[in-house]
């Protein structure tokens, strides 16, 4: 496999996919255009439902599926019978609060893809790693045995890595980001490392294993940009992909365990830079403005590079972390509706709480100790911080992401 052909800096990499979706089909337009709206009104439905107080995990597993065949394939057929799904799964609005394990070991009990099953069990195993004493899940995780082996690993991802979106008519973008980022944690993070090595079975997560995957994770780096993304095959032949996602994820837990060298630095912050005004997840935009999930990645890059830059790479950092951070208490948060949930980028209201008070603890809003950026004081931080809670409360706020972002903001 090519290495280096062409580099998205040198194109439009969100126009050259919908281009690929064009050779596949080409009414694909046509086709997404009336798709659109009703990913956006499912959304809606499951948020105004959720604002109601009621538990809809089911409908929301059954939205997860239908939305990536939606945003990541030309197979709208598919997306239409899982919307059908979805709509019936409404007619019962007393659903779990939490979706227990499956059978297979995964807590995607209501998926069949196997990545968004990864997604999800990612998100159980945290939340199991913090009980204290631990407990063991019921079930092995034997959904993931295909990922035991190091060479069939590999050979998975690198097959997730490029996308023949002319020839299959998928985009596999976001499974790769959600294979390559859920194996990340459970490598990188050393809590997880240690809770599935010893409460778990049915991945075999050995000292071995670890080491093979950063190797992994360092050969796909792109040693000109420092950043990770998927790669796509075109006319022009293999376009690699600046992410700014994707890199976000594999720097935050390469990060976590702390003995682990990320490499390629000056080249990272200079595309950080570089990428400003791209659109989402190839830049920081998302329909022509700022957004607090990508600006907290981003932030969380400029935190972890920090000591890596030049004095005029901090100062250019500053005056970005400022423009970020007006944003998110000025156009992102209003006072008569709290922070704005676009149905459109976040799965939830409760996602886009969690990512904004992510963004507010990452630059040190509530804490000066956190605030490696300046040494400016925010006297309205902590009334700030109440404004939010009672929003939440407000808003009969209580799914596990708003539990999860309520943690966040009373411990940062």
């Amino acid at each position: 496999m090519s290495r280096v052909r062409f580099r998205a800096p040198f194109i439009n990499t969100s126009s050259l996919i919908e281009h690929q979706f064009l050779q596949y089909d080409p009414d694909y337009d046509e086709q997404k255009a009336v798709r659109d709206p009703q990913l956006v009104a499912m959304e809606t439905t499951l948020g105004d439902l959720e604002k109601q107080g009621k538990e809809m995990m089911v409908s929301r597993q059954h939205y997860f599926e239908a939305k990536w065949f939606e945003e990541y394939t030309a197979h709208f057929q598919r997306f239409d019978k899982l919307r059908g799904i979805f709509q019936r799964s409404l007619k019962n609005t007393d659903q779990p609060d939490q979706l227990e394990q499956a059978p297979d070991g995964s807590w995607g009990r209501f998926l069949h893809l196997f990545f968004l099953k990864l997604d999800q069990t990612v998100d159980a195993i945290n939340d199991l790693s913090d009980d204290e004493p631990p407990v063991s899940p019921k079930y092995p995780l034997s959904f993931m045995s295909r990922l035991n082996d190091p060479q069939v690993r590999d050979r998975y991802i690198k097959q997730l890595l490029v996308s023949d979106i002319a020839e299959t008519g998928v985009n596999n973008r976001d499974a790769l980001n959600a294979v390559a980022s859920g194996l990340a944690q459970f490598c990188f993070k050393n809590r997880l490392k240690k809770y599935i090595r010893n409460y778990t079975t049915g991945f075999d997560l050995t000292d071995e294993y670890v080491a093979s995957y950063k190797e992994l994770m360092d050969w796909w780096q792109d040693e000109i940009t420092g950043y990770w993304g998927a790669w796509y095959k075109t006319d022009m032949g293999i376009v690699h992909t600046q992410d700014l996602s994707i890199t976000y994820h594999m720097i935050a837990y390469i990060h976590k365990a702390k003995t682990l060298p990320i490499n390629h630095w000056p080249q990272i912050i200079a595309t950080t830079f570089a990428i400003k005004q791209r659109p989402y997840p190839y830049g920081w935009m998302h329909d022509g403005h700022m957004n607090d999930h990508n600006n907290y990645d981003v932030a969380k890059i400029f935190k972890y590079g920090w000591d890596e830059m030049t004095d005029g790479q901090r100062e250019q950092a500053r005056t970005e972390i400022q423009e970020m951070l007006d944003y998110c208490l000025n156009v992102s948060w209003s006072d008569e509706t709290g922070f704005k949930g676009d149905p459109t980028f976040y799965n939830s209201l409760s996602s886009a709480y969690y990512f904004a008070i992510s963004f507010l603890c990452t630059v040190g809003y509530f804490s000066k100790e956190a605030r490696f950026w300046t040494d400016r004081d925010f006297p309205g931080a902590e009334e700030f911080r109440q404004k939010i809670l009672a929003k939440m409360d407000e808003l009969g706020m209580d799914d596990r992401i708003a539990e999860a972002a309520r943690e966040r903001l009373a411990g940062c």
